[in-house]
């Protein structure tokens, strides 16, 4: 077991937390390595925070070993851009779940950097369309009301 390991040990109930616990655990690696990238953070605490975060993602299926390695190996060669980029990625595709429709998230050496533009302009299509759906539904009943009044 690693020094930063043993400093801090994982306990196998963090792994029933629940996703929030997961998330906030991912959002703070990638918080680290966009700092480590900026050049006001370092390399350590995010090799620490992922070697802290690896024995319960061993138990997830996402972002599974292949994913897992492939940030360590962008830590190990020194590459903050592409272990910022990965942990985004990663990140994103848990929050939103996206890892399972689409197949590119489980990928490496994807580069779909979405800008946050795409995103905001994604969820205002999803939501104009759930609200325009609950504004009909509530005329229908204000109609069905004053037919019975």
């Amino acid at each position: 077991m690693s020094k930063a390991a043993a400093g801090h040990r994982t306990h196998i109930d963090q792994f029933f937390a629940g996703p929030g616990a997961r998330a906030d655990q991912w959002l703070r690696l990638t918080e680290l390595a966009e700092a480590w990238a900026g050049g006001s953070g370092d390399r350590a605490k995010f090799e620490a925070a992922l070697a802290e975060m690896t024995p319960t993602e061993e138990y997830h299926a996402y972002p599974g070993p292949h994913l897992l390695a492939a940030l360590r190996d962008h830590a190990e060669s020194g590459d903050a851009s592409a272990a910022a980029r990965l942990a985004r990625r990663i990140t994103r595709a848990l929050l939103t779940r996206s890892y399972r429709q689409n197949a590119g998230d489980w990928d490496a050496h994807e580069d779909d950097e979405t800008a946050p533009a795409d995103v905001l302009s994604d969820v205002k299509a999803r939501m104009d369309k759930i609200l325009s759906n609950r504004l009909a539904g509530a005329r229908a009943a204000a109609d069905r009301l004053a037919l019975t009044a």
